[in-house]
């Protein structure tokens, strides 16, 4: 049988009995569908005025959902996923807070609960400070902010350091009880008296400081060999030097090629004592060089070392009727001799003739005197000398040039030089003058005769030597 709801009165049918009726659309479709509109028509009308409101801590109404955990708003619901994912991080603390326990040596599990772990929590005491293992000895533990560690410094105990005299000694990390730095022994002999080491003052003076010339405490020699200066003890810095007197140290004082601690000696003997050289009758000076000196005697001519020992002897046999006038070098004599003729050559000390030439008695351009003498050499030119007359040859004995009647060498208002006086065969050439030896003889006075080669002019000079000496 059908039948209507009782709120909006909708025609119902049963199946049963009314299940071979035929279905009517008005009846049972459109005038329900007209009552369900109207009766929310209604509904609508009724709820225009109502207001719901914002759901608060007290308060019933509107809340949004959720899936925030860890927000602070007090008015959205938290949904099942946010719960889940709540409770999960709040199992993941848990097992944080456990593990921290558990590492600092409280006993803890996840499987009890939080009111069971607070108080565990609560009963630890917090570590702080900044010390690190480094700073703790090996072999002891402590905590500090970060938890527990263990030290690592080593125990160096009662070390003893060494000082180094070169350099800085690094001293390694570690704890030290009852260390000590090593003594130096420092003897103060050996440290400037200005300098302390260690607390030791030096006692060396320092001789550099007080004098630059320190005068030495003694002093000796060993006889061709070295000299010895005793210099006072103390400090000498390379710069200063020890010295000893020596008044008569002095050039003139060492014979000329010999050197005694770096002067160079000047001394030439005088070897003008005929018993001296072995010399028999009258003697004269051929040449003084820097190695010899060369006599001539009576019937031979020497050459003596600056020692005075005699190096050679050249007879007049060996160059008769040649009478020698003069020497050059340390190999050649150079002479000149007029006896009927004019003959000039050359002779090494062994008497063997190097070189002659006879020339000519006429047909000069001058007046060949019967006196003539042989004056000076150097290594372009000879040099002959007369009481009138400069003759100067080359080493071929060509004549270059004379100067008769204008020499000038003899001067009667010089006392001593006259025309008579003779010649001495000692000759030298130097700076282009001649300086030719006059020898003294009975009344005469020795003399230098000067002549100058620029001018042609030459002049004498009075010396009260024995020869010529340069």
């Amino acid at each position: 049988m059908a039948s209507n709801t009782p709120n909006l009165n909708l025609l119902k049918k049963d199946p049963v009995t009314d299940g071979n009726d035929t279905f009517n659309i008005r009846t049972m479709l459109n005038e329900n569908w007209d009552k369900i509109d109207a009766a929310v028509g209604e509904v609508r009308e009724e709820l225009k005025d109502i207001e719901i409101p914002n759901a608060s801590l007290n308060k019933a109404g509107i809340v949004q959902l959720s899936n925030e955990t860890s927000g602070s708003r007090e008015n959205v619901a938290a949904t099942e996923k946010a719960v889940s994912q709540a409770f999960q991080a709040g199992n993941e603390r848990k097992a944080e807070v456990v593990a921290a326990l558990v590492a600092l040596g409280v006993s803890a599990s996840t499987s009890e609960t939080w009111a069971q772990l607070i108080p565990k929590m609560a009963s630890i005491i917090r570590a702080t400070g900044n010390a690190a293992a480094a700073d703790l000895l090996a072999g002891k533990t402590a905590s500090n902010a970060s938890g527990p560690f263990s030290g690592t410094m080593p125990d160096r105990g009662a070390a003893t350091i060494t000082p180094s005299g070169t350099g800085a000694v690094t001293i390694p990390d570690g704890a030290y009880k009852g260390a000590k730095v090593a003594q130096v022994s420092v003897p103060a002999a050996k440290v400037l008296n200005d300098t302390t080491i260690a607390g030791v003052k030096g006692t060396i003076p320092n001789r550099s400081e007080d004098n630059f010339h320190m005068p030495g405490l003694n002093y000796t020699s060993w006889a061709g060999d070295r000299a010895f200066i005793q210099p006072l003890q103390g400090f000498y810095n390379g710069a200063s030097w020890v010295t000893a007197p020596a008044p008569d140290l002095l050039a003139q004082n060492i014979r000329a090629g010999k050197n005694i601690l770096g002067i160079p000696g000047t001394l030439i003997p005088l070897l003008t004592d005929p018993e001296t050289l072995n010399i028999t009758g009258p003697f004269s000076t051929l040449a003084v060089t820097e190695s010899e000196v060369v006599l001539r005697g009576s019937s031979d001519i020497y050459w003596y070392d600056k020692n005075g020992t005699r190096q050679y002897v050249l007879g007049w046999a060996q160059m008769q009727p040649r009478y020698p006038r003069a020497y050059y070098s340390d190999n050649d004599i150079y002479y000149a001799e007029l006896s009927g003729v004019w003959v000039s050559l050359s002779v090494n000390k062994s008497g063997t003739i190097l070189k002659s030439l006879i020339h000519p008695t006429s047909g000069l351009g001058f007046s060949v005197p019967n006196s003539i003498r042989f004056g000076a050499a150097d290594a372009s030119n000879y040099y002959l000398v007369s009481n009138t007359t400069l003759i100067i040859l080359d080493k071929n004995f060509t004549i270059k040039r004379f100067v008769e009647n204008g020499f000038g060498i003899y001067n009667d208002a010089v006392t001593g030089f006259n025309r008579s006086a003779s010649l001495g065969a000692a000759g030298k050439v130097k700076n282009n003058k001649i300086y030719i030896q006059k020898s003294g003889d009975g009344s005469e006075v020795p003399g230098l005769y000067i002549f100058d080669l620029a001018t042609m002019k030459g002049k004498a000079v009075n010396v009260d030597l024995a020869f010529l000496m340069y």
